[in-house]
């Protein structure tokens, strides 16, 4: 039996180092034998796009198997994935020095996610963002807490949000609901075009700034 590395399928590391390692790479098994394969992930940089292909080859067969292996790493322990934005390999929040969830100041230094909402003939339309909260091997977990701030013209202009703020276990996700309904506002004929803050706090505090856009449309396409 033998472990042999398969193509990437994410993002690679930088410095050229495998991503994923298994140990061990090579052994024999004999009749109603088992071995156990350890899997690890060694990432140089952030990002939640890791991917690889893995094969084991049984020797003097045909038999093969195929697995692919995702990984996630991020600077802190709080992640948010989500919009329409495509992902990149620095896709997190830039940490703040301020600790506070109540203060909008640092807006213009959040990270942009993009959100698009399509409402057909006017009918509410509904995006989700995933807020998660790693789970550290070493120390003790602490869990997260998250908010959305500067909300007020948001709502005027038919948005909502569920949860607006609440925690997140560590080792979890949590899923946040953005809903625009025009026809809630008696305007089902016009675009809008909102932001919110977003701010996060575990080991750090953090604020992604949410880009909401939203227009009608009356194709059934």
């Amino acid at each position: 039996m033998a472990l042999h590395d398969g193509r990437t399928t994410g993002v690679a590391n930088a410095l050229c180092r495998s991503v994923f390692n298994v140990a061990p790479f090579q052994g024999t098994l004999l009749p109603g034998e088992s071995k156990e394969l350890r899997l690890t992930f060694s990432p140089d940089h952030a990002s939640s796009q890791y991917g690889a292909e893995a094969r084991i080859i049984l020797a003097h067969t045909s038999v093969h198997w195929r697995a692919e292996v995702k990984g996630a790493c991020f600077p802190s322990s709080v992640y948010v994935l989500g919009g329409d934005s495509p992902p990149t390999h620095d896709e997190h929040a830039l940490p703040l020095d301020e600790t506070g969830l109540d203060d909008s100041a640092g807006r213009d230094a959040a990270k942009p996610l993009l959100l698009t909402f399509e409402a057909r003939h006017g009918g509410a339309v509904s995006r989700h963002i995933t807020i998660g909260c790693v789970k550290p091997a070493l120390k003790k977990a602490g869990n997260a807490v998250f908010q959305l701030d500067s909300v007020q013209a948001a709502l005027k202009a038919g948005f909502s949000f569920e949860p607006a703020k609440g925690s997140v276990e560590a080792g979890t996700e949590r899923s946040v609901t953005v809903t625009w309904n025009p026809a809630a506002i008696g305007d089902v004929s016009s675009s809008c075009e909102e932001d919110v803050v977003l701010s996060t706090k575990g080991d750090v505090a953090a604020r992604w700034r949410l880009l909401l856009r939203g227009f009608v449309s009356v194709s059934d396409a």
